[in-house]
């Protein structure tokens, strides 16, 4: 009788484990993605912020390179410039909680600190968004979010999850985005994950707010790379002493 007991409840353990792990489950899909991305040494990514009043909006990108087992960033960050191009502005290199930053010129070199693009937005801190913590509680909103399918693509999104306070603070802390004095009538949050391997693709946020009665969008996204395809940073030459 006991075996018959002991069978039966292993029988449910194996059952719910292969539930958990073979179905479209969103905590299996959390899960997964945290184990994945916490786990790897390097991370590449992607990012774009479109922001400001300006016609055209100010358009900054770049690439950013993440070592997590020395604790290192690299940050690029480039302009769009209309007719003019895009051009490299600067390189910002992290090494725990210092950073150092050196603008694109050839006479430049490394000064400590960091530097602000527009509206407070710094590139910088975008690298801090791929810490195990905020990996977590990105991850966790998805039992909250709504899901929908674009070819390949499972998209999770809200509209509701924050109120205009709550959404002002989360731009100040991750982002250092200075959006007090924004009045904000919408966004659409949004995380991507490919259909084939179920992997983060992306994280999007556009956001549709008034400065001074005059409505702007303002949007960020990141894409993820490569997971462990790169070496190690290397620590920049010409780093001022710390």
């Amino acid at each position: 009788m006991g075996k018959k007991i002991a069978m039966g409840i292993l029988l449910l353990v194996l059952l719910g484990g292969g539930l958990f792990f073979l179905t479209p489950n969103r905590y299996r899909l959390a899960l997964k993605n945290y184990l994945l991305l916490s786990r790897a040494k390097t991370l590449a990514v992607e990012y774009r912020l479109e922001m400001g009043s300006g016609n055209p909006p100010l358009k900054v990108f770049g690439n950013i390179s993440l070592d997590r087992s020395t604790d290192r960033s690299l940050t690029t960050v480039a302009l769009a410039l209309g007719p003019l191009g895009e051009r490299e502005l600067l390189r910002i290199y992290q090494e725990g909680e210092r950073a150092y930053h050196k603008f694109s010129l050839p006479f430049a070199s490394w000064s400590k600190g960091s530097v602000p693009v527009a509206e407070g937005a710094d590139p910088a801190r975008l690298s801090a968004l791929w810490s195990n913590k905020n990996l977590a509680g990105f991850l966790r909103l998805l039992t909250q979010m709504e899901r929908s399918q674009e070819e390949n693509l499972q998209v999770f999104s809200t509209s509701t999850l924050w109120t205009e306070e709550e959404l002002k603070a989360l731009l100040a802390t991750l982002l250092g985005w200075d959006s007090e004095a924004w009045t904000i009538s919408s966004y659409d949050f949004r995380m991507t994950f490919r259909q084939s391997d179920d992997l983060l693709q992306d994280l999007s946020l556009k956001i549709t707010h008034s400065i001074q009665n005059v409505v702007v969008e303002s949007r960020i996204s990141l894409t993820l790379g490569s997971l462990n395809g790169f070496p190690e940073i290397p620590v920049p030459e010409g780093l001022p002493p710390s």
